[in-house]
């Protein structure tokens, strides 16, 4: 009786070693000087998605510390915490995002779900409301 072992598919191989090589590109372009916010934010965002969560909020943190006004980045870190269950740190980012953009539909709708698995049904209500009738 022979043991088969599956293998990685092409595609699989093909992508993680994509995003391999993305991640070390991005790291290199990250710790140049001047040091990029953007390079930093893409680096947050590839890392996110390779659920390295905590390192990822380091590169969110240092791309907002570069550019204040990157409410994108803001939202990513949101996510990030959120990922982690750190509702309450994922409050922050949202609130600065909806203190400039009040109706950015996504934030709003990130942080009623914080205030809602915080327990606070009002907040959540309203910011919920409130998304959809931005983005129905």
């Amino acid at each position: 009786m022979t043991s088969h072992t599956p293998s990685r598919s092409p595609r699989r191989s093909i992508r993680t070693t994509a995003q391999a090589d993305a991640v070390a590109l991005l790291t290199k372009t990250a710790a140049a000087q001047p040091p990029s916010a953007q390079a930093q934010a893409s680096l947050g965002t590839l890392l996110a998605r390779q659920k390295l969560y905590n390192e990822a909020i380091e590169y969110f943190e240092k791309g907002i510390a570069l550019d204040p006004s990157n409410d994108p980045a803001r939202l990513s870190l949101a996510k990030a915490l959120l990922a982690l269950d750190r509702q309450q740190d994922a409050l922050t980012p949202l609130n600065q995002v909806l203190a400039r953009r009040p109706s950015d539909a996504e934030a709003r709708e990130l942080r009623g779900l914080v205030y809602r698995g915080l327990a606070e049904y009002g907040k959540a209500a309203d910011d919920l409301k409130i998304a959809t009738e931005i983005n129905p």
